[in-house]
């Protein structure tokens, strides 16, 4: 941490600070003999001192901050204070015949409270006494450091009583908050004034008003609560509120929106017979915001106008000549803290020669007991550290001018003050109007009151008294009706014509230029979404994602006929027809859902389950159905797209995804443009096998998406999502979680028609019955469904029957839902169980789910036992790529990486859970060692990259690490076919032969993909990207000793030259990938056969293609004929 010292230099009408951006300094010294101050006047003498008292203060001030004049001033007050007691003839305090100066060392520049108490926490050894900042949020932890460290603390800067509840080395020269208000009930009492109301915040400024009036005689008749700084619209509401209740006093608690409730009383022409405020009033920016508004209302202060005048015991100055000296240095009057603060130096330095020394128990307990003069007044402490003093009553006169008040100068009985409250009218004449320049006066109606020989006209800033001959005439009615009807037309029209601009300029912000797009040739699908693919583009060098909105202009409207309605799985491809039913006609009243399956993934190339459900707009379509001619209402739909990006466009929150805008343009269909998302959705990464998914990395990922929710549902309206899943959810390249697709699933549908939009598995069973919307809680009973899949790593109810199931979870005699998952922690599933609760009064809100998760370690949620390193004497450099152990070696951060193209390795064990189950642990550890050093051997022949090994999987890649951009898939084939060579010739068990030998599948694939380390405590190194997922695909769909490939992976073998042969195998059904073309690896045409045979019958039979029977009767350029030997222990495949 670095301090910069700072030089202050003080004159009479300039004050300059200079303080450096860089140094090495350990705190911010500021010493200097006030002897060279132009605040004192020039003297011959010089001052010596034995010694110094060293004060600590911390700025806080922040050139950007809003609180920086205020700290400066303070700031200035301090040093005009310290030369008055440095200069001669005073010469510095005087402590047992010797004379010490005081200096002062400030800190805290950058503007930061937290790194000011940082420091302050770290000198508060250093000083002999502290000060403090401007306001409570600075005083009550530099506070509780002084009491903390038995040193002594006087600060100007905090009323609050809570600042020195329990600390006798903390003293406050402002009174408590509540004093500031007791001279002015005995006043207005005393005037005649008998109910009173309060306007404002609930706070310390408005707390014990009630009952402090109450003891006083008032009768309270009510209160308008109105947030500070709300919008003048709030503030004229509780004007109008407070004005029904006509009280004669108004307690105005307002911190600093003074003139917005001047303007909202102005807008109704109302004020009350007396306005008094409360701590703010007489400061400087109070009477700068006010300006002639402040004209009659009281208020009290402690200092400035003391009657009689005091002479501060320290400084020698009057607190009008210490007015004067700060006004002709700065040309600012000085609030109110620069006087607190200055008598916070002043009591210290009477207190320390007081006592005779600096010792710090004694300077205390001579300032809790002792009265001190200050130009704050006549300062003495109560029990409580607080000064005990009362303040003084003023009001500002017709000119805002203060004046001191006192119960004798207000007229008795009658309610009349000296300076009357006028009404707005009669405030537009007095200050507006050439009325009294003519020797008239105002009315409280706002007319002039002319002497004899005139006449009055006109009212507020017209009234005016002229000779009868120059009084107008017989008003010309058609002109007084006719002109301002004109004008209210021409305002009209300005007005329609200024908002149509105002929105047109809102718009702008968030609607793109497709120009402004730049795709891919040809373009990059990352997705697919309801009405067309989702597609990676750039916008001003930003990689965002692109998606499709509405229906192309040519749909029609199919399958919606009055008979059937289609609900469509998007995890498994499945249409499931059902029956329609009108409503009432199901035994539990079970909604019809239609939903559209779709795929939203920003991140990684390829599918990532479904994702974005219904907007209002798409509501249209499945609501309403289509128009007479059978087509869909484009253009109302188009419109409710735009109402809700003007909603969207506004919603910002680290944890939900970022809506950077849309496309809007006449011959274009809508395109939404939304942040791109390097690792592709929660889905992705739950059902990627190699992904190891730990505590560190899931619990923050699900406190991700209940901060992302509490935002959603903590806004006004609240935003309900309607279809939250893992699918949408997003995850970003530092594994931070992000809720997608919120806004276009939000509304509710027009007609008050209940909308039942969502993905059938999550959605909670009141929707699923028609009982109610979706609210926020059913998107409680979403997130439990996500739990499910965070620690099951499954689809909910995979493999059973839909239209079953979904019965189960909506009867409430059955009330089903997902198990709980094994591996699940159980707090989570105690957390899981409310969230899915079949009453929604029951399911806690997403507050409540973020306050549970956030009581959670990471530890905690360890899934499973993690893979025991066999040789502990691994280094990082043989586990990671060596730029990659070096920049863990170092500390260094370990950004993600892209890789174009790379060909990823798979294999696993076939039979392994049997061979499990029938072997000691220990026996199975032995053949797995076995196995993978023969496999470790063959990566290093081959120069591949291995990645990790799971159970009984085994994954490797090459061109990650190294360019092996020529031979990559040729390596990785070649490794395949000698990995299971070596494979068949491993026996199972070494004591018992009979057991056989190894068998394995083994798949590969070549694709993008990025490379990151996750992970603190046990970092791992792992690969994301659909390629990943497709390689561990060709592996599962492989068979017993064969070698089974990707298309692309194919193609790469072909163009690179290798010489193992490849042969055809056709489509084949890959689960979450739909039909993809593969190929068997150094594979024989009569094996080929054999297979494809059993395949073809097995895809007949499902009445699928037989594409693969084609591929056996005639092979396609990719077959290459030179064949090799196959293994001699290998079956053939």
């Amino acid at each position: 941490m670095k301090f910069c010292p700072g030089y202050l230099w003080l004159s009479a009408s300039v004050l300059l600070l200079n303080l450096s951006n860089t140094c090495e300094a350990a705190t911010v010294s500021i010493r200097r003999s006030a002897v060279d101050s132009n605040f004192l006047e020039s003297s011959e003498h010089d001052c010596l001192y034995n010694g110094e008292i060293l004060l600590s203060h911390p700025l806080s001030l922040g050139v950007q901050t809003k609180h920086y004049d205020l700290a400066m001033h303070m700031l200035r007050s301090i040093h005009l204070t310290m030369d008055r007691v440095n200069g001669w003839p005073r010469c510095g305090v005087s402590v047992d015949g010797k004379n010490f100066s005081l200096a002062i060392q400030t800190y805290g520049d950058e503007g930061s409270v937290n790194k000011t108490l940082e420091i302050g926490s770290k000198i508060v050894n250093t000083t002999d006494f502290l000060l403090s900042g401007y306001s409570s949020t600075l005083v009550r932890p530099l506070a509780q450091v002084a009491q903390e460290n038995k040193r002594l603390m006087v600060t100007g800067g905090s009323a609050s009583s809570t600042v020195y509840e329990g600390r006798d080395h903390v003293f406050g020269i402002i009174p408590p908050s509540g004093s500031f208000r007791l001279p002015a009930f005995p006043a207005l009492v005393a005037a005649g004034a008998r109910t009173f109301a309060t306007i404002g915040e609930e706070s310390t400024q408005c707390s014990g008003t009630e009952e402090l009036a109450i003891q006083f005689g008032f009768e309270f008749v009510g209160s308008a609560e109105v947030v500070d700084r709300a919008p003048l619209e709030d503030f004229q509401e509780a004007a109008r509120n407070i004005s029904k209740l006509d009280p004669d006093v108004v307690m105005c608690c307002i911190r600093s929106s003074y003139s917005l409730w001047n303007k909202a009383m102005r807008s109704i022409d109302w004020s009350p017979k007396a306005q008094v405020y409360s701590s703010i009033f007489g400061r400087y920016e109070f009477e700068q915001e006010l300006g002639t508004d402040l004209a009659y209302n009281m208020g009290t202060v402690p200092w400035e106008r003391a009657l009689p005048p005091i002479t501060d015991g320290a400084t020698g100055l009057t607190p009008l000549e210490f007015y004067e000296l700060f006004e002709e240095a700065t040309s600012k009057q000085p609030p109110y803290q620069a006087v607190s603060h200055s008598s916070a130096i002043s009591v210290l330095v009477q207190a320390i020669e007081r006592a005779g020394t600096m010792e710090t128990e004694k300077v205390r307990d001579t300032i809790a007991s002792g009265f001190f003069p200050t130009i704050f007044g006549n300062v003495s402490f109560d029990e409580n550290g607080q000064n005990k003093q009362p303040s003084l009553l003023l009001q500002y006169d017709g000119n805002s001018k203060l004046q001191l008040l006192s119960p004798q100068e207000l007229k008795t009985n009658d309610f009349q003050m000296i300076y009357p409250m006028p009404t707005w009218a009669m405030r537009d004449c007095i200050n507006l109007s050439p009325c009294t320049v003519l020797g008239g006066s105002c009315t409280m109606e706002g007319s002039c009151q002319c002497p004899d020989e005139m006449v009055s006209v006109g009212l507020r800033e017209e009234a005016e008294c002229v000779p009868p001959e120059l009084a107008p005439q017989e008003p010309n009615y058609a002109a007084i009706i006719g002109v301002p009807l004109l004008a209210i037309c021409l305002i009209g029209l300005g007005l329609f014509w200024y908002m149509k601009t105002i929105k047109t300029r809102a718009d702008a912000i968030w609607k793109i230029n497709k120009e402004e797009l730049i795709f891919a040739d040809p373009a990059e699908v990352i997705g697919s979404g309801s009405f067309g693919e989702v597609l990676l583009a750039e916008y001003r060098g930003t990689k965002v994602a692109v998606k499709h909105v509405l229906p192309s202009k040519n749909l029609r409207l199919s399958g919606m006929d009055d008979t059937r309605d289609t609900l469509s799985l998007d995890d498994s491809g499945d249409d499931i027809e059902q029956p329609k039913k009108k409503r009432g006609h199901s035994s539990w009243g079970m909604a019809s859902i239609g939903l559209s399956s779709t795929t939203s993934k920003t991140g990684m190339q390829g599918r990532s389950g479904s994702a974005s459900g219904r907007s209002s707009f798409f509501g249209r379509m499945t609501m309403f159905g289509s128009s007479a001619n059978g087509s869909i209402d484009l253009k109302a739909m188009k419109a409710d797209f735009i109402r809700e990006m003007r909603y969207l466009s506004k919603l910002r929150h680290p944890c939900i995804t970022m809506v950077m805008g849309a496309v809007i343009e006449s011959k274009e269909d809508p395109m939404l443009v939304m942040e791109y998302m390097d690792n592709g959705s929660l889905y992705d990464i739950l059902h990627n096998e190699t992904f190891w998914l730990d505590g560190e990395i899931l619990l923050p990922l699900l406190k991700d998406i209940s901060q992302g929710c509490r935002f959603l549902h903590a806004a006004d309206p609240a935003v309900v999502h309607g279809d939250l899943k893992s699918a949408n959810i997003l995850v970003d390249s530092k594994y931070r979680a992000k809720v997608a697709d919120f806004g276009l699933s939000q509304k509710q549908q027009a007609g008050g028609a209940m909308s039942t939009a969502g993905s059938p598995f999550w959605m909670a069973p009141e929707l699923l019955r028609r009982e109610s919307s979706n609210t926020t809680a059913s998107d409680v009973y979403a997130f439990g469904i996500i739990l499910y899949e965070c620690f099951s790593r499954k689809d909910p109810y995979e493999g059973d029957d839909l239209n079953e199931i979904l019965r189960q979870v909506a009867d409430p005699s059955i009330n089903r839902r997902p198990p709980v998952p094994k591996d699940c922690p159980h707090q989570l599933a105690a957390l899981m169980a409310d969230c899915v609760a079949a009453n929604p009064d029951d399911r806690p809100s997403f507050a409540e789910i973020d306050s549970r998760l956030n009581r959670l370690q990471a530890d905690t949620l360890l899934l499973s036992d993690k893979p025991i390193m066999k040789n502990s004497s691994v280094s990082l450099f043989d586990i990671f790529p060596k730029h990659i152990a070096e920049a863990l070696r170092d500390g260094r951060k370990v950004e993600a990486e892209h890789h174009e193209v790379v060909t990823i390795f798979f294999c696993d064990i076939v039979g392994f859970t049997g061979i499990s189950q029938s072997l000691e642990p220990q026996k199975v550890a032995n053949m797995l060692d076995r196995l993978y050093s023969k496999f470790d051997d063959l990566s290093t022949k081959h120069d591949i990259f291995k990645v990790e090994t799971i159970g009984d999987a085994y994954m490797a890649v090459t061109n990650l690490v190294k360019d092996q951009s020529a031979t990559h898939a040729t390596r990785i084939a070649q490794f395949s076919v000698e990995a299971l060579k070596a494979a068949n010739e491993t026996l199972v068990d070494v004591d018992d032969h009979s057991k056989g030998y190894v068998n394995i599948r083994v798949g590969f694939h070549s694709g993008p993909v990025v490379s990151d380390v996750v992970g603190n405590r046990n970092p791992r190194y792992c690969l994301f990207g659909d390629a990943v997922n497709t390689a561990s695909r060709m592996e599962s769909n492989s068979q017993p000793n064969c070698i089974h490939c990707s298309f692309q992976a194919a193609e790469l073998l072909t163009k690179q030259g290798c010489e193992i042969p490849l042969t055809y195998r056709g489509k084949i059904n890959v689960k979450g990938k739909g039909r993809m073309e593969t190929y068997w690896v150094n594979k024989s045409r009569k094996s080929a056969m054999t297979v494809l045979t059993d395949v073809t019958e097995e895809m007949s039979s499902s009445h699928a293609d037989n594409d693969e029977l084609h591929a056996a009767n005639g092979p396609p350029m990719h077959y290459l004929p030179r064949q090799s030997p196959a293994p001699k222990s290998a079956v053939d495949c």
